[in-house]
């Protein structure tokens, strides 16, 4: 069986099968040679145990399990509604502080971009609470990104090299039978293509389960919006399209895609069944599998309108050259201090998207603006018409001598 999981998918065998370890120093001069820190908690029967790396420093702790667990349940709890968040916000944010000091307290946690390996399923880090007057979260300060494990982001996985060289696709299906409809959803597409050159979107009864298939892997980054779940009818993450659904088990390494980034901005994309000692099985896993370094994906059921704007900005920012983290950081962020509804400041609104995966920048074509484009030509123009005046100047004067 080994040898078989080898041969047709040697990217999930080297991180999933294979269990190769890697060294402190590794993760400091590779992993951390652009990022501030990395923490990896691991489950323990009456523990948790949280290592600390940073360029210059290893630290190991333990914490009481038992109120580890009974936090993060309080927390997750209350981020995931929002009807229930607000009428209990000092609950939440008592809880989500609580929680920060359990975990960091002792520990020199720097600002910037911080990876977190959990043993489980995700936290969303980014909502703790660092400070309680004023009220600060630990978003304010850090760029959070998650990944599998340490020894994950050490792989090269070679997307550039694909054959392919499309940029970016969006999938926005709109209609569902027997779920809600995504209104909105192919707008805040035409938004996010305008981004980017060779942009492809099917939307509406294009946006199909086949479509998405046949073409995904063409792309250096895909956008979704849809609808989801963690337990489809054949127990397992399922992803909704036009005219049926995408079981996990449905994505299969036939082609070796092009693609760096999946966005997948549809609930529950980031749950999926936990393995004791190997995390949650979900959709970003199985990308993860087929050699996408990095997705984005969701805690909890999104808002639409608020899933949509910080969508849009976190591809403004991604297309500004940021790396992928810091650009969903910045999103968030700009999310926070825009919104005209204050309820929106709330983390239920800005804390369900998570980065998986690799952080790196993305290389892609951005579109140029043809406003631009006519302001240098028109330079250009008044530039070379100058040196042909004078050009025909020094030729007039050189005659009369």
């Amino acid at each position: 069986m080994q040898e078989t999981i080898q041969t047709n998918n040697p990217l999930y065998y080297q991180n999933f099968v294979e269990k190769k370890f890697i060294s402190i120093r590794d993760v400091q001069e590779i992993i951390l040679k652009d990022r501030q820190a990395l923490f990896e908690w691991f489950n323990g029967d009456s523990a948790v145990y949280i290592l600390g790396v940073t360029a210059g420093k290893c630290s190991l702790k333990s914490i009481n399990k038992k109120n580890f667990d009974s936090l993060s349940s309080a927390l997750s709890l209350y981020i995931s509604d929002p009807n229930l968040l607000n009428e209990n916000l000092q609950k939440y944010l008592s809880a989500a502080h609580d929680l920060y000091q359990l975990i960091f307290q002792d520990i020199d946690v720097p600002g910037g971009r911080i990876i977190i390996s959990p043993d489980g399923k995700y936290l969303p880090v980014e909502a703790l609470v660092t400070s309680l007057r004023p009220v600060t979260y630990f978003l304010e300060d850090h760029a959070v990104s998650y990944t599998y494990s340490a020894r994950y982001l050490l792989n090269t996985f070679n997307a550039s090299s694909s054959a392919y060289h499309e940029t970016f696709m969006g999938i926005a299906p709109l209609k569902f039978a027997g779920l809600p409809d995504l209104k909105g959803s192919d707008q805040s597409l035409n938004k996010v293509e305008s981004y980017f050159n060779n942009a492809t979107s099917y939307i509406g009864n294009n946006a199909s389960r086949n479509n998405f298939l046949n073409e995904f892997y063409k792309y250096r980054i895909i956008q979704l919006y849809t609808h989801a779940t963690d337990s489809g009818s054949a127990g397992e993450p399922m992803i909704y399209f036009s005219d049926s659904a995408l079981n996990l088990s449905d994505l299969l390494p036939e082609k070796k895609p092009a693609t760096a980034l999946i966005v997948l901005s549809a609930c529950q994309t980031a749950s999926g069944k936990v393995y004791s000692g190997e995390g949650v099985f979900s959709f970003n896993r199985s990308f993860a599998a087929l050699g996408i370094p990095s997705s984005v994906s969701n805690l909890w059921r999104a808002d639409d309108r608020s899933s949509y704007r910080i969508t849009e900005l976190f591809y403004q920012y991604l297309a500004g050259g940021m790396p992928v983290d810091v650009a969903l950081q910045e999103a968030k962020k700009e999310f926070i201090k825009t919104s005209t509804l204050r309820e929106y400041q709330l983390p239920y609104y800005w804390a369900a998207p998570i980065l998986v995966g690799k952080t790196d920048k993305i290389s892609i074509q951005k579109k140029q603006s043809w406003v631009g484009i006519a302001g240098i030509a028109l330079l250009v123009s008044i530039v070379a018409g100058g040196w042909i005046v004078r050009r025909k100047k020094i030729l007039r004067d050189q005659s009369h001598l």
